[in-house]
């Protein structure tokens, strides 16, 4: 995958968490490996501060995948893939590492939900109006 397909992945994940997030999540793109990335590919770190948490949590993103990592004081960034999971998504990264990150999301789409049957409701409403009309 080219540079500009791994950004414009990598972009409309992090559009699909930032409503959980407190900031505008950071993202570092990396273009070459770089000597803390062991043997992975990193392509992206992404760093969202989820609303409720202290902690800012760290996603590497790979060609085949998410995982969190660490902050060092230096910049850099600990990969120890042994001890992570790999997530196929931000989101499901977040949902499952994150405390509070899925209560936030189920709550919003609890709102879409409400909104959608609210508008239906409208519309069926619509419809029954015109047809006593004819």
């Amino acid at each position: 995958m080219n540079a500009e397909a791994v950004k414009e992945e990598i972009d409309a994940s992090v559009s699909d968490v930032k409503f959980a997030c407190e900031s505008k999540p950071k993202i570092q793109y990396f273009e070459k490996e770089r000597d803390w990335m062991k043997s992975h590919r990193v392509q992206a770190v992404v760093s969202v501060q989820v609303k409720g948490l202290e902690e800012m949590q760290c996603a590497a993103c790979f060609p085949f995948g998410y995982a969190l990592v660490k902050c060092t004081e230096d910049g850099k960034f600990d990969v120890n893939l042994k001890d992570s999971d790999i997530h196929e998504s931000l989101h499901g990264l977040l949902c499952a590492k994150a405390k509070g990150y899925e209560e936030l999301f189920n709550a919003r789409l609890q709102k879409q939900l409400l909104a959608l049957q609210q508008t239906e409701g409208k519309g069926d409403a619509d419809v029954g109006d015109r047809a006593s009309l004819s």
